[in-house]
């Protein structure tokens, strides 16, 4: 009954419930973590070193939320910001949250059929404040985005999508786009 034959790497818990579906198995929020280097690089080539600065401030603010209480976030009204999607311990899991192509070749062991990726830090961009800024940003993500795309000829594609870069990998059998 299931979609795709369960891989030796999977986990009992994941053959079992893929032996019990008939569908693929779509994960539409999956997400990958950006190596940022190269997207501060890009943006000072692009927009000079005070729009990079921006930049930094709005990552050290994030970093600065991190190592709050939580009764000082509560005070200010700010909630946890996402831990779970940061894998550290596993340097095997934490490539795979930053190389789409080691994402695609790990989806079976997941037991995902299809994936759409979206970039983790991408995802502030438009809501950066300062116009000049939050438009500067836009080439450097998708550049760097660009250059990790899984080279899946049918399963990966790319669009700008509310100022960010969406992936799409496909395991399945059959085409879903």
């Amino acid at each position: 009954m299931s979609s795709t034959p369960s891989t030796p790497s999977q986990s009992p818990s994941t053959q079992r419930v893929r032996n019990q579906i008939d569908h693929p198995v779509i994960d539409s929020d999956g997400h990958m973590l950006e190596f940022l280097a190269p997207v501060r690089d890009r943006l000072r080539e692009l927009a000079g070193e005070e729009l990079a600065q921006g930049f930094d401030a709005i990552l050290g603010g994030q970093q600065a939320a991190m190592r709050m209480s939580a009764e000082d976030r509560r005070n200010i009204g700010m909630f946890r910001l996402t831990w779970w999607g940061f894998p550290a311990r596993n340097t095997l899991d934490r490539a795979t949250a930053m190389l789409p192509k080691l994402q695609y070749e790990r989806l079976p062991e997941q037991g995902i059929d299809f994936a759409i990726v979206y970039p983790t830090f991408g995802l502030t961009a438009p809501m950066v404040d300062t116009q000049e800024l939050r438009t500067a940003l836009v080439p450097p993500y998708l550049g760097a985005c660009a250059k990790l795309r899984c080279p899946h000829p049918r399963g990966h594609a790319t669009a700008d999508t509310c100022r960010s870069t969406l992936l799409v990998i496909d395991r399945s059998s059959t085409s879903i786009l």
